[in-house]
């Protein structure tokens, strides 16, 4: 670097005579070892990596060879990958794929150069995706090469790529591969390819919420301006008006196509089941990966007419994923995708009922523990949707301690543990009604824990200023042997915090500790719910978003 050899053989990059050439290729490989020299062949003052593109490809074979091993070893640095790039790298490269003996060389600077996510969807636009999967599919080996397989797992991340590799039965050809030699590798192919049909799905399903949004403000306000004008509520100017607003509302609205690979993995689906079920427990990254497939599943990804609650007694998957659930017989990721797998499942009715009947859902209980945090996440979202339906809702709440569970993640500084954990707590405040609209004993103690997650540390500072075994307070009943809501005392009823010595009036309230009475601001709690008595849910006012 203080001698500007780096600058100096690369001003002399532009000599004509081949062995002049290697000598410089090669005095250049040596020296992008170190840092210093590396950053300066990516700097814009010496700019070798502009130099070296005229080389690629070149008459002479050996120089692009040192051309190729040069550009490897900048590779590894994110700044010269973009600088590559930059300069028009990409597609040289890839026609470079053509030609068996620069083939390996190539396919590992495409893979670094893959690694990057705003360099992916570039190769869409090349012709990789159906070089990369010819060399895949007629690979001549059982398992294909490490640094090809790792390209493809690449290339099927981005959402272009993983539609390109499913055209020409691309996809058939890539299970054909994983049913005859168990690569795992190219199953995570696979794997990515459920997951952009999965991600395309949900797209479609978001932008349909939207436009219905959408129509629903524009005849809002319709109904408004109408009512405005005749002198009427919007409520009474409804009657005769919601075809002609169906019409008009139609206008502007975004366009949202229909789901395109619906019928792509119908004749996948049973080979997938049949495959993960063989597994044997040496083949724990197979099975990872085969179940991770399946969660990716919708019903609209399903041979035609048939149903997730089907499969589950065709293939009784409940028998096969409670035995991957047994504590100590399988990895966490494959615990994990058991879980996603379930949620994924449990989606009708008939599924519901299925999954109830069987051990799964206190399986999945068993599994609760703070040590994963994945987990912990997934579990929940599997028993939001349990609470859907009245089966597995009853079985969950009553069967098992899952209660006390969601209401302690409420106060967790995971975000999206504590928004699960919230909705599950709606769904329960949402059935637990009686016929008079009151909430039951679920609800009820979904308050009371509700209010100990919103005002934990108001509670530990009244806690600090004395005993507390007879103190009362107005907003909930904490009995003295549950571990949670300490000596706190609570009740529904006014008579009872009249009789005791403890009152409350301006927004203050007074306990008893140790025969005197402590006055304490309460005007700034949170009840953590609001209901209205009439039976409809009220609003939570707490601090997660989204």
């Amino acid at each position: 670097v203080k001698k500007s050899l780096v600058k100096m053989l690369t001003d002399s990059l532009n000599r004509r005579t081949p062995d002049c050439l290697m000598l410089i290729l090669t005095f250049l490989r040596k020296l992008s070892i170190f840092d210093e020299n590396k950053d300066l062949m990516a700097s814009n003052d010496v700019n070798t990596i502009f130099h070296l593109a005229k080389f690629v490809p070149c008459s002479h074979d050996k120089i692009t060879q040192q051309v190729l091993r040069l550009l490897f070893n900048l590779s590894f640095d994110k700044s010269c990958r973009t600088k590559m790039v930059e300069v028009g790298f990409l597609p040289k490269l890839v026609d470079l794929l053509k030609k068996a003996p620069f083939r390996a060389k190539t396919i590992r600077v495409l893979y670094h150069l893959s690694a990057d996510d705003t360099t992916k969807f570039l190769f869409s636009k090349t012709e990789a995706v159906p070089i990369v999967m010819q060399l895949v599919i007629n690979f001549p080996q059982d398992t294909v090469a490490k640094e090809l397989a790792a390209l493809a797992v690449n290339m099927s991340l981005d959402a272009a790529c993983a539609e390109q590799m499913t055209e020409h039965r691309g996809l058939t050809h890539l299970m054909g591969r994983v049913g005859d030699f168990g690569d795992v590798l190219i199953c995570k192919v696979v794997r990515n390819i459920s997951q952009w049909t999965f991600g395309e799905q949900r797209m479609i399903t978001h932008a349909t919420e939207h436009r219905e949004l959408i129509k629903d403000q524009r005849r809002r306000i319709k109904r408004a301006e109408r009512a405005a004008r005749k002198g009427d509520t919007p409520e009474e100017d409804e009657s005769g008006r919601e075809d002609s607003d169906n019409e008009d509302d139609e206008e502007g609205l975004p366009v949202v196509h229909s789901y395109q690979q619906r019928r792509l993995w119908g004749e996948h689906v049973g080979h997938i089941l049949k495959m993960a079920m063989d597994c044997e427990s040496q083949e724990q990254n197979l099975l990872v990966e085969l179940l991770g497939t399946l969660g990716n599943f919708t019903e609209q990804d399903l041979p035609k007419g048939t149903k997730w609650h089907s499969l589950i007694k065709e293939y009784n998957l409940c028998s096969f994923i409670g035995k991957l659930l047994v504590p100590g017989m399988s990895q966490n990721d494959v615990v994990l995708e058991c879980c996603i797998l379930v949620g994924q499942m449990c989606c009708c009715p008939k599924s519901a009922v299925q999954i109830a009947s069987s051990s799964l859902i206190r399986a999945l209980h068993e599994l609760w523990s703070d040590n994963d945090a994945e987990i912990l996440l997934q579990l929940l979202t599997c028993y939001h949707r349990f609470l859907h339906f009245d089966e597995t809702r009853e079985e969950l709440l009553y069967s098992t301690e899952a209660m006390a569970d969601i209401s302690d993640c409420v106060g967790r500084k995971h975000r999206g543990t504590r928004e699960v954990a919230e909705k599950c707590l709606e769904m329960v405040l949402e059935h637990d009604r009686n016929e008079d609209g009151e909430i039951g004993e679920l609800g009820a103690q979904v308050r009371r824990r509700r209010f100990m997650a919103h005002n934990k540390e108001w509670m530990e500072e009244v806690g600090s200023t004395g005993d507390r075994q007879d103190r009362v307070y107005r907003h909930g009943a904490y009995d003295s042997d549950d571990d949670e809501m300490g000596d706190f005392k609570y009740s529904d009823k006014e008579s009872e915090s009249d009789e005791s010595d403890g009152g409350e009036e301006g927004g203050r309230a007074m306990f008893r500790s140790n025969g005197q009475k402590i006055n304490v601001d309460t005007s700034g709690l949170s009840s953590g719910v609001e209901d209205s008595g009439d039976g409809s849910r009220g609003e939570y006012d707490g601090g997660w978003g989204q």
